[in-house]
């Protein structure tokens, strides 16, 4: 009988060995969505590399950070003016 390896699985259904590792890069990879900044950052970093890439990615953030305060006190003031309203 194998030894096996306390970070290695069995997969029964193709009897394949895999490493705990490899779910867990399976897992980052489905968890990066696909959108317009990142097929961006990924011509960026192709092209011209990390930092320009980088800076992509950092642009993107900073535009979401941006709208979620936008929201977040346009829905508050909304939500005060209704209890005005009831006064």
């Amino acid at each position: 009988m194998a030894v096996r390896d306390r970070w290695s699985f069995n997969c029964k259904e193709k009897g394949e060995h895999m490493n705990i590792f490899s779910y867990i890069v399976l897992g980052l990879s489905l968890s990066v969505p696909v959108g317009p900044i990142t097929i961006e950052m990924v011509k960026r970093g192709i092209k011209k590399g990390f930092l320009h890439s980088w800076f992509v990615g950092l642009g993107g953030m900073s535009a979401d950070v941006v709208l979620m305060f936008l929201i977040y006190f346009g829905v508050s003031t909304y939500l005060g003016l209704a209890e005005r309203i009831r006064r």
